[in-house]
């Protein structure tokens, strides 16, 4: 009946570490006082390991399995719970150790794959999203040229001014000859060097930054040699 249990050996060990019972008939009667295992159940401690096949017998003449083994000491009380031995159970464990390396494998099968197509799906993700990138750079690139060539091509002056300084950022080329400047030249100058009146080009740039619709007002503009 013990096999349904996967139980193949039970031993009971008096006080005196004597085998006074055993399903090993053979082994009956000896003694094992140098194990430390059993020494601790009959102090009262429980104890429960894995032994490989080569390592579990405690008596040279044991029976032998060829199996994984999980050996657990028992101590056994008696009337008022003091001690009088020991069992010591043999469970073998070979088939549950194959179930969890079965498992293990099969956990592990499915975590790989999640992970790789976590890792896929990410890849493809990288990838458009480097391909959305480019192409909105693409675009905004592509527009820049546009504007710099309306803006180079314009006949009109067109002066660009930071709202916070006041000072030129940029310019087209027809802004050159009427205020007076040199090719390259006018970045960094101020607002006031290129409009008379302060007071109307504040106005004007305060309604444009609340987003105001502005029509066009004539004002007086100077060269940058003070002349008009």
């Amino acid at each position: 009946f013990l096999s349904a249990f996967a139980i193949v050996k039970i031993k009971i060990f008096d006080t005196k570490t004597q085998i006074i019972y055993s399903t090993d008939r053979k082994i009956v009667g000896q003694m094992n006082e140098s194990n430390a295992k059993l020494a601790g159940a009959l102090n009262g401690k429980v104890s429960s390991t894995y032994e490989s096949k080569d390592h579990v017998w405690d008596l040279k003449d044991e029976k032998r399995f060829e199996a994984g083994i999980v050996e657990t000491y028992v101590p056994v009380r008696g009337p008022g719970g003091k001690i009088v031995g020991s069992f010591e159970i043999y469970k073998d464990v070979t088939d549950d150790i194959a179930h969890a390396r079965q498992a293990l494998f099969s956990n592990g099968a499915t975590l790989l794959g999640i992970v790789l197509t976590v890792f896929t799906v990410l890849v493809l993700l990288m990838r458009r999203s480097t391909r959305t990138i480019a192409r909105k750079t693409a675009e905004v690139r592509d527009n820049q040229e546009k504007y710099r060539r309306l803006f180079s091509a314009e006949t009109h002056a067109i002066l660009i001014f930071d709202a916070d300084s006041r000072q030129l950022v940029d310019r087209n080329k027809a802004a050159g000859p009427l205020y007076g400047l040199a090719d390259g030249e006018g970045e960094g100058r101020g607002i006031g060097e290129f409009i008379a009146d302060l007071s109307h080009a504040d106005e004007l740039i305060r309604a444009v930054l609340a987003g105001e619709r502005c029509e066009p007002r004539q004002c007086d503009h100077t060269k940058v040699d003070g002349t008009a």
